[in-house]
This record gives C-alpha cells, structure tokens and sequence, in this order.
C-alpha cells in the first residue's frame, strides 16, 4: 500500500527538496511505499506559522487525497515547540479542521515539523544559520536547495530533532 503525504512548507523549492530526499537510496527507511501527494496547495511559499492561508490550504479535500499531510515551519532560532503551538492555535481557528486537529495529530494524520532554524539544517547539521553557511561558502541560492539534497549525510542527521520527527511522521 502507497503512503500518501502531502507537504505543505515555507517556500517553493522544500517540497522537491523533501521528495528527492525521499527517493534516495540510502533514505533511512523503505521509502518504495512513500508518495508525494500533489495538490493546488500543496506546493510551498504559503505556510508562515499564523498565515491565515494555511487555514484554507488544510481543507477537508487535501486530507481525504492524503494518507497524512506534513506542515514544515521555520522557528528561525526561536523556541520550537512555542512555534509548533502558535500553528496549531492558528489551525484550530479552522472551520472544518479546528475541533479536529488534536486527533489528527495523535493519529499521524498531521504534522508539524519545525526546524531549528530552517530546512538548510538538513545539509549542514549543527550549523547556526545554515542558509547564511551556505551563502558564504557555496554561493548557495535558495533556488538550488533541491539538488543539495544529494549532500544531504543522513547519519549526521541523527541528532537533528526536525530530522527525527520527519522519520516519525511517515513511519
């Protein structure tokens, strides 16, 4: 059986990022059985952590497509878990949605990923500021964030929280 995961992120290029990283060889997990859902709203550039979009982009329709639907939100250096409470208060002002979403959560329906700083903390693990890293030393434009998913080490990623609960959430 397929699992389908829909990935809703901060920017356009996380979503072909996570899919490459996914088809790789050396994946952590079988990932034969994992399929990226696509939708209209499931491309990136839209989730903020309190965004009113994200409300319409969880629909009622995006979770009957979808095994399980996977929020990726940047703390930016701030505490993680108060980043990953104010989208779920957000979320819970959804109309359908809202009552909804504690249970989605216990059941792995959905998730909210939150990075340390942002999802560049995949290539270079341990890095303050991966993306400002990457600038400096690679000439690293957002843009080119799919093909670094080749460099990605998944052993170095083994202490990496966002990492770990990515692992969980589509086990």
């Amino acid at each position: 059986m397929q699992l389908k995961i829909a990935l809703i992120t901060e920017d356009t290029y996380s979503p072909d990022f996570i899919r490459i990283l996914i088809k790789r060889e050396d994946f952590p997990i079988n990932n034969h059985k994992i399929n990226i859902c696509k939708g209209e709203h499931t491309r990136g550039g839209i989730v903020k952590p309190c965004w009113d979009k994200i409300r319409r982009v969880l629909s009622k329709d995006l979770f009957e497509k979808c095994d399980r639907v996977i929020i990726f939100v940047d703390a930016d250096g701030y505490d993680r878990n108060e980043i990953k409470m104010r989208v779920i208060d957000h979320i819970k002002n959804s109309k359908w949605l809202g009552p909804q979403v504690e249970k989605y959560i216990s059941d792995k329906k959905l998730s909210i990923i939150v990075f340390s700083e942002e999802i560049e903390e995949w290539i270079v693990p341990g890095t303050p500021k991966p993306s400002e890293y990457l600038k400096k030393t690679k000439n690293y434009d957002k843009r080119q964030l799919p093909e670094m998913a080749n460099e990605v080490n998944f052993s170095k990623l083994k202490s990496v929280e966002s990492f770990n609960e990515f692992i969980e959430a589509i086990q």
